[in-house]
């Protein structure tokens, strides 16, 4: 029994390793060590719903930029709850004043109007610069 939760164990940590909280696939390259932004994508039959993961931050501003230029908005944008957190200490608990996300922001976004994958998404997200993260397969 201990060869098999051997053998497993090293196996675990490095799906653990390559993952992130929710499992999103892309990030924008050259971003900040200290705040993690992540992206992902779902294809709809009207639409294509673009999954950002702010790392708690607010998104202020997402679109897609098309190969020719040309910037899309997205239709409608669903935002997460924001909530204070706390911050224990050393044995006594603080709380944050600033509200935190508390999941992905999802940006719906018309199909027809974006074209086909892949699909440069640019994000402007509270107190960091805006970046630009490339999700979808050709």
């Amino acid at each position: 029994m201990w060869r098999i939760i051997k053998a497993g164990v090293p196996t675990v940590m490095l799906f653990l390793v390559g993952c992130n909280e929710y499992g999103y696939r892309y990030q924008p390259h050259a971003q900040l060590t200290s705040n993690p932004i992540y992206a992902d994508y779902r294809v709809q039959p009207k639409s294509v719903d673009i999954l950002v993961d702010t790392d708690g931050l607010k998104l202020n501003n997402v679109a897609i930029a098309k190969p020719d230029g040309q910037i899309v908005k997205p239709t409608s944008v669903d935002y997460p709850v924001f909530a204070s957190q706390y911050d224990p200490g050393n044995e006594v608990t603080m709380r944050s004043s600033a509200e935190f996300a508390q999941g992905p922001t999802v940006a719906h976004f018309d199909k027809t109007a974006i074209g086909s994958g892949p699909w440069d998404v640019q994000v402007d997200i509270n107190t960091l610069s805006p970046q630009t993260i490339r999700v979808g397969e050709r």
